[in-house]
């Protein structure tokens, strides 16, 4: 209504200010010929059409106009983000439907409303900043904070903000698009506190565990790996995992197996390094690997898991030590002596070599332990071992295969290499006697027995024809 009567009053101003030009310019119609007459009425017919249809146009754009602003207002209105309109003094002066509905509230109850009545109060300060801010750099800004809703819990949004001058240009005022930013918050915080608890279960993991780009680049390592390897995080995130340290990861082996899991979808499964390390000496330690990123991640990223093997390796290998040693003599027993054997035999086929095998048996044993005692029994055993040892060599093999009888394995050039070895073992042994000063005297007997590299034999057939030799001399020796 107010808007049809300012119209009205205008085009009364707008015919006063024409008849008084029309006033001034003097001319009479009166004094006018009738053909100028004729045409003056032409012209201004013409000038009436040109103003119709000039009305007409503009009556037609007056249309256009309103529903581009209806269009507009629509559009302000219900966009999917909130508007808001600050005053310099914080004012809301205009808002659309949008930010009214997130609120909860109608919206002219927020016209002429402070802004920060609507801002979470621990929230504040980050607005007051935010403000200032666009005053100081003229520049669009952005930040986030929580607003209040009428009911419910407070919104995360993010308030994208410019400062410009008023219509008037006597103050400013910030235009603000407001985003609800809510569900990307709670998937940031649910994110976050998933990863707190994977990274607490990673700390609590006893192995090493390094976690690595697509470069090989450490992202991060566990509680475990700086413990072990005792480094710090500052001189380990973001170096290269092959340069760690003095580059004791520097295996190229490794390096290719690492850099394939991406790309190619493997595994890095159960591989063993063995260096010296500059901070915890030797080790041996066991690598598995594993890529621990989705399928929408192309990045993708590695889990290295490291777990020190070297206390279980050195137990592996007393364990068969043990099982192929025997105890008191420190000699191969008879599974090792076997387990040997088979492959010298085999060694000796191939290079055309005698295979020699000695059987000895110590005599009088019996009567040592009965009459001097089982400590003087083991005693001999091992004088024993050590005569053999100092007789043969170490390529060969020298086991206590039963309670008094040993045995050895020796690859031979010829058989008579075997006679010499023999007449070593008894100069040997004699010495030791003469040097002795205990109550009994080391005696052997000893069988041998040879294969033939033309014509060769199995071990169990060597060594039964040796024990046969053997026994043989043992009987004849208790005939005298």
């Amino acid at each position: 209504m107010k808007k049809a009567e300012c119209k009205s009053k205008e085009l009364r101003e707008l015919r006063t200010r024409a008849e008084a030009m029309l006033e001034t310019q003097g001319e009479e119609v009166s004094d006018l010929s009738p053909e100028q007459v004729s045409n003056l009425v032409q012209e201004l017919r013409t000038h009436q059409i040109q103003l119709e249809l000039q009305n007409e146009e503009l009556r037609m754009a007056q249309v256009d106009l309103a529903e581009s602003r209806d269009r507009y207002s629509n559009l302000y209105d219900f966009a999917p983000v909130g508007y808001v309109t600050v005053s310099e003094k914080d004012l809301i002066l205009e808002a659309n439907l949008t930010l009214a509905v997130a609120l909860g509230v109608e919206r002219g109850f927020l016209l002429k409303k402070p802004f920060t009545k609507f801002i979470v109060s621990e929230d504040q300060d980050i607005y007051h900043l935010h403000r200032r801010a666009l005053l100081e750099t003229k520049e669009s800004r952005a930040c986030e904070l929580r607003v209040r809703q009428k009911e419910g819990n407070p919104l995360w949004v993010r308030m994208e903000c410019v400062a410009e001058k008023d219509c008037d240009r006597s103050g400013i005022r910030f235009r603000s698009a407001i985003i609800d930013i809510t569900k990307r918050k709670r998937a940031e915080e649910a994110l976050e506190e998933a990863r707190y608890y994977a990274e607490s279960i990673v700390d609590t993991v006893r192995e090493p565990l390094i976690v690595l780009d697509a470069d090989l680049r450490i992202v991060s390592a566990s509680r475990a790996f700086y413990q072990m390897f005792q480094v710090s995080p500052e001189k380990t995130e973001g170096q290269l995992f092959c340069e760690l340290g003095d580059k004791q990861w520097d295996l190229p082996k490794l390096k290719k197996l690492l850099e394939a899991i991406l790309p190619e979808k493997t595994t890095l499964d159960g591989f063993e390094v063995e260096r010296e390390f500059p901070t915890i000496g030797r080790r041996i330690l066991l690598l598995n690997a594993r890529r621990m990123s989705r399928e929408a991640n192309r990045t993708g990223l590695i889990l290295l898991a490291i777990e020190d093997i070297s206390e279980r390796k050195r137990l592996e290998a007393k364990l068969r030590t043990l099982s192929i040693q025997d105890e008191l003599t420190k000699l191969y027993n008879r599974r090792g002596f076997f387990a040997l054997g088979e492959q010298q035999t085999k060694a000796a086929k191939r290079e055309k070599k005698v295979v020699s095998i000695l059987f000895a048996d110590l005599d009088d044993m019996k009567w040592i332990n009965d009459t001097l005692g089982h400590e003087k029994g083991d005693q001999a055993l091992k004088e024993t071992a050590g005569i053999l040892q100092k007789t043969f060599r170490e390529s060969d093999v020298i086991a206590r295969i039963g309670g008094d009888e040993f045995v050895v394995l020796s690859l031979l050039d010829s058989k008579n290499d075997a006679r010499i070895l023999t007449s070593r073992l008894e100069k040997n042994l004699d010495g030791v006697n003469r040097r002795k000063t205990e109550p009994y005297r080391l005696s052997l007997s000893v069988g041998t027995a040879c294969s033939d590299p033309e014509h060769p034999c199995s071990l169990v057939e060597l060594l039964t024809l040796a024990d046969q030799r053997m026994y043989e001399q043992k009987s004849s020796k208790e005939k005298f």
